[in-house]
């Protein structure tokens, strides 16, 4: 008898420190994301990633240009208050006639080329309405003139948190939940 019940209160402790560390029911913010994730990738649930925002800005560059040519490199940034910041998604070659256009009126005259910014991070801060004029950026070339938000091609979301990925997980489908559920 004496070996049996060793046996069975090392499975009794065993049961106790699964159950106490696999809840989630005291689970914050503050709780590291992948012991979260861990636990409940046990009932089939994933974390809703985010995703950066995607806009589509008009870089303009003087007329007086002095080669035919101009680049915008990845590591330079667009902004409307120097805190949520656009970089181009790659260095842009830009050639006269091929992707600068030309743009003519009469109160003004300049070269622009539409390009592909991503947002430096999630959140819905970043979807800027279109027609927002960039009034920072880190261009060093002394022909640039500026740049407008034309667009943005792609919504930013953020990353779920903690405490909405445990929100959600009683109503989330799951394998089990379509095992156990009929449809």
């Amino acid at each position: 008898i004496r070996p049996t019940a060793t046996l069975l209160a090392m499975v009794a402790k065993s049961m106790d420190t699964y159950i106490t560390e696999n809840r989630i029911d005291g689970v914050t913010d503050e709780t590291p994301t992948d012991v979260v994730d861990s636990i409940l990738s046990n009932f089939f649930i994933t974390r809703n990633s985010g995703q950066k925002a995607q806009v589509l800005v008009r870089v303009k560059f003087s007329t007086t240009l002095p080669t035919d040519s101009v680049t915008v490199s990845s590591s330079t940034y667009f902004s409307s208050d120097n805190i949520n910041k656009y970089i181009p998604i790659t260095t842009y070659f830009l050639t006269k006639n091929e992707e600068l256009s030309l743009y003519s009126s009469i109160s003004e005259s300049y070269w622009y080329a539409d390009i592909l910014c991503d947002s430096e991070a999630e959140g819905t801060q970043y979807n800027i309405p279109g027609g927002t004029e960039f009034t920072f950026f880190s261009i060093p070339d002394p022909y640039f003139i500026g740049a407008t938000c034309l667009s943005v091609v792609q919504q930013s979301v953020a990353t779920e948190t903690n405490t909405e990925f445990v929100e959600r997980a009683p109503e989330s489908i799951s394998t089990r939940n379509l095992i156990n559920n009929i449809s």
